[in-house]
């Protein structure tokens, strides 16, 4: 045989062996990507290949022996060879860390704190799940850090919180409403960032120190009626001057955070305490968020602010004993309102039962499809119809104005068909718009606000058996802080 056309014939085949190559690494890419445990801040890679049912209460998966992945703390970027976006600041010394959970089966879950200094990995510590182990940080090797877990085997697994030090990392299943109830003494417990004030950890301000006589456990105010004083947490420098100490966080105008303040006093004289958290910008206060005493509250920064000062405005007599602040950053804003659809068949409508069925299954709706694989039908939720062009009679969800909405069809499937859960929006003049959903992730809606029902369906496409094990929808209305006081004309002064 020819050796030239021998030749050939092979760089045609090596040819085709890139391009299969190229195929495989561009179906793999679309089909990876990052998401979190729903309504948490652990992110994990979910890839075409990988068996991980996602709930957000619990992760179900079966991972071979040869692999594992990983959870990321409030990174999304799964690759710890990169420095974090949001490092986690731990106090120098000893910490105690306690890495709380709880797994089925055979499942293997290891804690890991990794240290950075001057952007590069530098060292990292292990802890065993439901273990207690204490590490050593030594003073100025690193200037950040990352928290992720390390997961593999098959069955379930539940974090119930990961504590570092000062730092309180919540698990699954710990929406910020159903936090609410707890009483801020809980909420402090429950914190992220614990800084608690002995007496002789207050600073006084020169202009005020005649109103307080500080002895060895308590500080003493003597404040004139109609008038107040200020004392400073954990910082000496001037109370119009940004603090010296970097801040225990990064801080961003678009994420929300819940502030806890409990104080410790004997009340002589109806003694009032207020937290004022003043934000700094280039060296120059620019926000003031205010939180009463004994209670917590949701604030959100305007403005890019770049480091907190902690300021505790003094009102009446009395002896204060102690003062805490609990922080933490809230991933979601507060949910008003949550709605889980109905999942009995009785909720649903069927066009053709001859191909499509539907049972009620342990308290999920169970779907078969024999379905051709160029045909596709619809199941519509409460209405008897699949006319989406017609104004249904009643909206599957409540329409607020000015709310966002946030979705999570939770789905488990086989076969080679599809199935696509979906949003019908509707105004007074009839259909607007189709939103087609990502099943196990949360999607996030802005409805318009001419805006006034909407019908959810899902699209069933060739054949297929899925169940639809939970279908929620959070509506959260537009955060407006109440009018923040301005700061103190005097603290512009000082």
């Amino acid at each position: 045989m020819d050796i030239q056309l021998l030749e050939e014939e092979l760089r045609v085949i090596r040819k085709r062996k890139e391009r299969v190559k190229e195929d495989i690494a561009e179906f793999k890419q679309a089909h990876t990507k990052t998401i979190n445990v729903i309504n948490t801040n652990w992110w994990y890679v979910n890839s075409y290949d990988s068996d991980i049912t996602n709930n957000g209460k619990e992760l179900r998966f079966d991972i071979p022996d040869s692999k594992h992945f990983y959870l990321s703390y409030n990174e999304e970027d799964i690759n710890f060879s990169n420095p974090p976006a949001k490092p986690l600041q731990l106090k120098n010394g000893e910490s105690t860390c306690e890495f709380d959970g709880t797994s089925t089966g055979e499942i293997q879950a290891t804690l890991y704190i990794i240290g950075y200094k001057n952007e590069t990995k530098e060292a990292f510590y292990k802890v065993p799940l439901n273990s207690k182990k204490t590490i050593s940080l030594p003073d100025g090797q690193f200037d950040g850090f990352r928290a992720a877990i390390r997961l593999k085997g098959n069955g379930t697994f539940s974090l119930n919180h990961v504590k570092i030090g000062n730092l309180h990392l919540k698990g699954f299943g710990q929406s910020y409403s159903s936090l609410l109830e707890q009483s801020p003494d809980e909420r402090f417990e429950e914190s992220e960032i614990k800084l608690s004030f002995i007496p002789k950890e207050i600073h006084l301000p020169e202009e005020f120190k005649q109103s307080f006589n500080r002895t060895e456990n308590s500080l003493e105010a003597f404040v004139e009626q109609d008038d107040y004083a200020l004392i400073s947490l954990g910082d000496e420098t001037g109370l119009s001057q940004p603090p010296v100490n970097p801040p225990l966080f990064q801080i961003s105008p678009s994420t929300f955070y819940e502030f806890s303040f409990l104080t410790e006093y004997e009340d002589r004289n109806k003694l009032k305490l207020d937290l004022l958290i003043l934000g700094f910008v280039g060296g120059k206060p620019a926000e003031t968020k205010i939180v009463h005493h004994n209670s917590s509250k949701l604030v959100k920064f305007e403005k890019e602010i770049d480091s907190l000062k902690f300021v505790v405005r003094v009102k009446g007599q009395g002896s204060i004993e102690g003062l805490k602040i609990g922080i933490n950053e809230i991933n979601n804003k507060d949910v008003s309102q949550e709605t889980f659809l109905n999942l009995n068949t009785r909720s649903w409508y069927n066009p053709d039962s001859s191909v499509i069925g539907m049972y009620n299954q342990e308290g999920n709706l169970a779907v078969s499809s024999q379905l051709d694989s160029n045909k596709s039908t619809y199941i519509s939720y409460q209405e008897h119809n699949n006319s989406f062009s017609k104004i249904p009679d009643k909206s599957a969800i409540p329409i607020h104005a000015k709310t966002d909405y946030k979705i999570v069809p939770i789905v488990t499937h086989s076969g080679e068909g599809k199935i696509v859960p979906m949003v019908i929006t509707y105004s007074e003049k009839g259909k607007e718009e189709v939103i087609s959903l990502q099943m196990n992730e949360t999607n996030n809606l802005s409805i318009d606000e001419h805006i006034v029902k909407c019908r959810i369906a899902c699209r069933i496409i060739g054949n297929i058996d899925f169940k639809l094990v939970g279908f929620k929808i959070a509506m959260i209305p537009e955060y407006t802080d109440e009018k923040q006081e301005q700061i103190p004309q005097l603290l512009a002064t000082v």
